[in-house]
């Protein structure tokens, strides 16, 4: 009884499978949608969301359909180069001319038959490119990533094992099973057309197997679009799913966008402080500081050839007022106090802005008072 306890624990402990083992670490906290700039770099990267299969099928199906329209010119051109060479041979002497002039004919015939399929194929490659991806080029891709190449067992783990490799190992075999299953059918259905083949003329037995061919390559390229299909919108999911993002994510990018506050704030304080000593550097150039007497600074400037009234060059509460009145001292500049009017200025008038009509009586006062110190300060 313990021996068959002791086997059970260890069947458990040794077997235990965890699919957690193969889930990709990068997408764990990625609840959030992909923002227009994520998209958008991802696009410029060449990463978009599109199926490779539904191109080339969608090519294929279209050069079946032309060399099916094509056939009777490319057979004539083809027959009637043949019978040429043929017929022409025993009087051709063999030389470097005649040698180069043939291989000429061959390319020339070549191009004639195969340029139509080709043109078209390219056409409606670049056509289903732009319906899937939109028109947009680049070259990123083509640039060597050497990031890529892991020695990480659980990424090569992951490369054999994950999703993708499991959605293409099911539509291969998927593919494979289906059409061996409609060769298999039709084959079946023509049996007794096949055994009477040896009774047929040759031209009716090759009617038939063209039309076999036809239908089973129909029926092919049928089942390959719907795998394609299919392709498509995985691949859009697993594109969508990939540019998923953590929510730090979303608010570093509307940080970057609308501008870090930090740096914002950093800004603003050197503006500010700009401000400040463009502001400073007005107070030597006034007429009279207004103090409250020590709250509030208020700076005038009055020259009567250029202004129609004086004009605040220089304000602060608190420790700008007292920088202002420092200033005022150090460059002669006078100080009156007067409570009201500095309150008044500070509050109702802008620095650059000149002083309201209803201040202009008490203004002038101050002025006519100030013109006489100095007056009396030069001996006048």
């Amino acid at each position: 009884m313990n021996y068959q306890d002791n086997l059970e624990i260890l069947t458990l402990e040794e077997f235990i499978f965890d699919l957690q083992y193969f889930a990709s670490p990068e997408s764990e906290g990625r609840t959030e949608e992909p923002t227009e700039k994520k998209k958008s770099k991802a696009r410029e990267k060449g990463q978009v969301a599109k199926s490779q299969e539904l191109s080339q099928d969608i090519v294929t199906l279209a050069c079946f359909f032309l060399l099916s329209f094509l056939f009777p010119y490319m057979y004539k051109e083809i027959k009637g180069f043949t019978e040429y060479i043929f017929s022409e041979a025993w009087r051709i002497k063999v030389s470097e001319f005649t040698i180069f002039q043939l291989a000429i004919n061959v390319l020339l015939v070549f191009l004639k038959t195969s340029l139509p399929v080709m043109g078209v194929a390219f056409l409606i490659t670049v056509v289903v490119e732009i319906i899937q991806v939109g028109w947009k080029i680049s070259f990123q891709p083509l640039k060597p990533d050497f990031t890529k190449i892991s020695l990480n067992p659980k990424k090569l783990l992951d490369k054999v094992f994950g999703k993708e490799a499991l959605m293409n190992l099911f539509k291969s075999t998927g593919k494979v099973l289906i059409i061996g299953y409609l060769a298999y059918s039709l084959i079946k259905d023509a049996y007794f057309n096949f055994i009477n083949m040896v009774y047929m003329e040759k031209l009716s037995a090759v009617i038939f197997i063209l039309k076999l061919t036809y239908k089973l390559v129909m029926q092919t390229v049928i089942i390959l679009l719907i795998f394609s299909i299919c392709d498509l919108i995985f691949q859009r999911k697993k594109h969508k799913k990939g540019l998923m993002m953590t929510k730090q994510e979303v608010k570093d990018e509307m940080r970057q966008a609308e501008g870090d506050p930090l740096v914002k704030s950093k800004i603003r304080e050197r503006q500010r402080q700009m401000s400040m000593r463009r502001m400073m550097a007005e107070v030597p150039k006034a007429e009279v500081v207004i103090t409250n007497p020590t709250h509030l600074s208020v700076a005038l400037k009055y020259q009567a050839e250029y202004m129609k009234a004086p004009q605040v060059v220089a304000k602060g509460a608190d420790f700008v007022a007292m920088k202002i009145r420092e200033i005022a001292k150090e460059h002669g500049v006078p100080l009156v106090e007067n409570k009201p009017l500095a309150q008044s200025l500070y509050h109702d008038v802008e620095i650059g802005e000149e002083i309201p009509a209803k201040l202009y009586n008490v203004v002038a006062e101050v002025l006519s008072f100030v013109y006489r110190l100095k007056q009396k300060a030069s001996g006048v």
